[in-house]
C-alpha cells in the first residue's frame, strides 16, 4: 500500500478527496473496492466533544445542587454516552454503505 512512505501534506478542517480510478478504501471496518468518486472529509468530533463535556458539567452541577442524586447522574451520563456512541456507529455504517455503492 505504501504507507511506510506516507507524506504528510497539510493540516485541514475539511478535505475533498477525488478518486480518479478504482481503489481500495477502508473506513472503520472491512475494506472494499471504491469506484471513482469525490467526497469530503471533515473533523466533526470537536462539537460533539464540547457538548458531551457541557452535559457532564451540567450533570455534575445537578448532583452537587441536589437537583438529582449521584446515582441518577451516573445513569443519565451512561445513557447519553451510549446514545452518542450508537449515533457515531450508525453514521459510520451510513458512510460505508454510501461509498460501497
Amino acid at each position: 500500500v505504501g504507507l511506510s512512505k506516507a507524506l504528510r501534506l497539510r493540516q485541514a478542517k475539511k478535505v475533498q478527496v477525488r478518486l480518479k480510478e478504482r481503489l481500495p478504501l477502508q473506513i472503520d471496518g472491512e475494506p472494499w473496492m471504491q469506484d471513482p468518486c469525490a467526497f469530503m472529509l471533515a473533523k466533526t468530533t470537536h462539537e460533539r466533544d464540547t457538548v458531551t463535556r457541557q452535559v457532564g458539567e451540567v450533570l455534575d452541577w445537578a448532583g452537587n445542587a441536589n437537583v438529582i442524586t449521584w446515582e441518577q447522574r451516573d445513569v443519565l451520563l451512561a445513557e447519553i454516552t451510549r446514545r452518542v456512541h450508537a449515533k457515531d456507529q450508525q453514521h459510520c455504517a451510513i458512510v460505508r454503505r454510501h461509498f460501497a455503492t
